[in-house]
């Protein structure tokens, strides 16, 4: 909180450099980087550009690894790092991402993943993400987890209809930041202790962007004054009010209590 409060200083008093969000009508599933980059100096298909007359990356057959575990119901994961991408980038989303990374290994960050069915015949995977605290060395929902239903494809999941996370951290008044339209992807360790390549897609909306502050400044006043417009129109009037957050993260597994 100390590392940010200066540039929230500087944010008020105008700043020379400009920070965008991800654009007008971005939705949450939407590419982070929809232009095709140079290929040089990269091992394709790992770009996204036509390596040599190859057609593009996502052409490419994704290896989707397979579990070795049978049935992951009842495993749980806390989020071990989170690192977010949009809508803050430069100096400031720097700064935020090293005041989480502090957080989350103090232990004052704690969001969990748990799997409550795992159907491989279907490939349904259905998830509860919530909040929680330590309990009994081990973990406890402090409030109602999101359910999400996902598809489940070898060791890669990913959301199908998106759900909610409220994600804690006094770096904010009040102490959490509320995420909607949460869509999650990852790559599941194939004997089930881990997460990896997990990103994390959702929105805030204006309404909370306008009651959480940080600093005793209202986020939705904060962001469009670092030059970070809304990205997002929610309600459809052709006006975006929101904003998408984008970040990655790895989680490894932990012991949840009920």
């Amino acid at each position: 909180m100390r590392r940010l409060f200066p540039l929230l200083l500087l944010a008020a008093c105008g700043l020379d450099e400009t920070y965008t969000g991800m654009g007008e009508g971005a939705l949450p599933g939407d590419p982070l980087n929809p232009d095709p980059v140079a290929c040089e100096g990269l091992d394709c298909p790992a770009c996204t550009c036509n390596c040599g007359g190859d057609g593009p990356a996502e052409d490419a057959e994704e290896d989707t690894g397979q579990l070795e575990v049978d049935d992951l119901t009842g495993t749980a994961w806390r989020i071990d790092a989170l690192t977010f991408s949009a809508p803050l980038t430069g100096l400031f989303g720097d700064e935020l991402n090293g005041v989480i990374k502090d957080e989350i290994e103090a232990g004052n960050i704690n969001v969990i993943l748990h799997v409550t069915g795992d159907d491989r015949s279907t490939g349904r995977l259905d998830l509860d993400v919530g909040a929680a605290a330590t309990d009994a060395g081990g973990y406890a929902f402090s409030e109602a987890p999101s359910p999400l239903v996902c598809e489940l494809e070898g060791q890669l999941f990913t959301t199908g209809e998106p759900g909610a996370l409220t994600v804690p951290t006094e770096l904010m008044t009040p102490p959490a930041l509320p995420i909607s339209e949460l869509l999650l992807a990852g790559r599941i360790a194939a004997d089930g202790t881990g997460i990896a390549e997990g990103v994390l897609d959702g929105v805030l909306t204006g309404e909370d962007a306008a009651e959480i502050k940080i600093a005793g400044v209202p986020l939705g006043t904060m962001l469009p004054g670092l030059e970070v417009p809304p990205d997002v129109d929610l309600d459809g009037d052709g006006t975006p009010e929101s904003w998408r957050f984008v970040g990655d993260f790895t989680a490894t597994a932990v012991t949840l209590h009920d």
